[in-house]
Parts: structure tokens; sequence; C-alpha cells
């Protein structure tokens, strides 16, 4: 008997975005493969508001644009997908 290779269906960022909310709960996508991000404690958190004022600070000063917090997902490759949401990001 042939083993019969069985392939993983890779993700789009269209199937990333439909996924239902879960609180608590956050997605990347790696290559099309759906990875779950781990939680972020309060350290984390302080870091990341550290980073956005700081950022925002310069970036409006300067007038280079906008500085987004958490949850901005950006497509960075396509076929196979790869989309990350960072903490913070310009």
């Amino acid at each position: 008997m042939q083993a019969i290779e069985q392939r993983e269906r890779l993700l789009t960022a269209e199937d990333l975005e439909g996924l239902p909310e879960q609180p608590g709960v956050r997605y990347e996508l790696d290559e099309g493969k759906l990875v779950e991000m781990p939680g972020a404690g309060a350290l984390h958190n302080l870091i990341v508001g550290l980073v956005y004022r700081l950022l925002f600070a310069f970036v409006s000063q300067k007038r280079l644009g906008l500085v987004f917090c958490d949850g901005a997902a950006f497509v960075l490759r396509r076929n196979p997908d790869t989309v990350r949401i960072p903490d913070v990001s310009v």
C-alpha cells in the first residue's frame, strides 16, 4: 500500500481576517501556516507603551507619518501568505 501524502491547507491573509475573534488569542500567518502568538504580560505592555510614546513623539515632530499600536496587520508576502501583527509600527 502506498503512503498517501496529506498536505496541510495553507491559509491566506483573507482566511486569517475571517477567523472568529477569541479574547486573549491572536494569530499570525507564517508562509500560510497559522501560528498562535503568546500572551503578553505587564512588563511587555509597559515596554510597548514606552516604545509607542517615543516613536509617536519623534514621528509627529518630524511629520513622518503615522504610528500604530497593537492590532495593525501587515501582509509581508503572498503565495503563501505571511502576515505579522507587530506591537508597534510606523
